[in-house]
């Protein structure tokens, strides 16, 4: 429901940025109730298809393809500027930000290796640092929360000095939404922009700066 109302949500308020559209059950709502080959209940819903390739797959990644990917996500958090549901409060979610040095501190000891151990217990110190002395200071809401670079589709190639770069066509599995840190939107899509990367930090830099001008970041949220 909290993934049909958020797109049903941006359909209306924002029809330029392509995204799944829900297709009505033909009783007119949003997904139909089924029994699977065990008899278990199941709930089955239909969305439009959108054509491209995901990013992960997308060769070269160009700077101007991460500049495009921070645009649509700021654009598309702006559009959710305003949106609610209960169950995007889920504190169970397992991707929910404000859970991760608990669920990574808790998992600390399935890393074998002191040394690797060590490393990890580094960042979680840095991490919590960083955080406790802001996390007052930064927006909340709804975000998608997983535009990792399978769940992003781009477009054909630009041909060969077009006009264009190659475009953000798509984005898909809203199924991690929640209301969260606002800038940890930008913040997931950058850190899947950087594998490969030769300047991991620019590629960063590239999605934030663009995220900032669709959707401005606060100091505390670039910090």
């Amino acid at each position: 429901a909290l993934q049909a109302e958020a797109l049903a949500w941006l359909a209306e308020r924002a029809p330029e940025i392509p995204l799944p559209r829900v297709v009505p059950a033909a009783d007119g709502r949003p997904a139909a109730a089924t029994a699977d080959a065990e008899g278990s209940r199941r709930w089955v819903r239909l969305l439009t298809y959108i054509p491209g390739t995901v990013l992960a797959e997308a060769n070269p990644q160009t700077p101007e393809m991460l500049e495009e990917l921070g645009g649509f996500l700021g654009r598309l958090d702006l559009a959710l500027s305003g949106f609610t549901h209960p169950a995007a409060r889920d504190s169970d979610l397992a991707w929910n930000p404000a859970l991760a040095l608990e669920v990574i501190s808790r998992h600390l000891d399935a890393i074998a290796d002191p040394g690797r151990r060590d490393l990890v217990e580094h960042f979680v110190r840095i991490a919590d640092a960083t955080l406790a002395p802001i996390l007052h200071r930064l927006r909340s809401g709804v975000i998608h929360n997983d535009a990792n670079d399978y769940n992003v589709l781009v477009g054909p190639p630009a041909p060969a000095g077009g006009p264009r770069p190659r475009q953000i066509v798509g984005l898909l599995d809203f199924g991690d939404m929640l209301h969260a840190w606002i800038a940890c939107e930008p913040a997931v899509a950058i850190s899947y922009a950087m594998l490969g990367q030769a300047d991991p930090l620019a590629a960063a830099a590239r999605v934030t700066a663009w995220y900032h001008r669709a959707h401005p970041l606060t100091e505390p949220e670039v910090e």
